[in-house]
């Protein structure tokens, strides 16, 4: 599992409920090394997990802080991963289901 933060507001919240897929790239360009991990995205409205994820200076970004309304985490569950290293690609399913990109 992969978890982001980000504001309740945003545009990705918006369309992560007309289609929950998406995609995160993680690379190193001076390597030309990339990792491409693909499935679904969902809301997490759970205390336990805004609170283990929730820093003090994260204020700035939601100003309401923690209960203010504005502060959400984003869970992608993989489905596909995609490795790139110096010209080569390799592709791994993680779970069973369509590719989504």
């Amino acid at each position: 599992m992969l978890y982001f933060t980000t504001n309740t507001s945003s545009l990705k919240v918006a369309q992560l409920r007309e289609a929950p897929k998406a995609v995160a790239y993680f690379c190193l360009p001076k390597e030309w090394c990339g990792l491409q991990v693909g499935g679904l995205l969902t809301l997490v409205e759970k205390r336990e997990v805004e609170d283990a994820f929730w820093q003090e200076n994260w204020e700035m970004y939601y100003p309401g802080g923690r209960d203010g309304g504005d502060y959400a985490i984003l869970r992608l569950t993989p489905m596909f991963a995609e490795f790139y290293h110096q010209m080569q690609n390799d592709h791994f399913q993680l779970a069973a289901g369509e590719r989504l990109y």
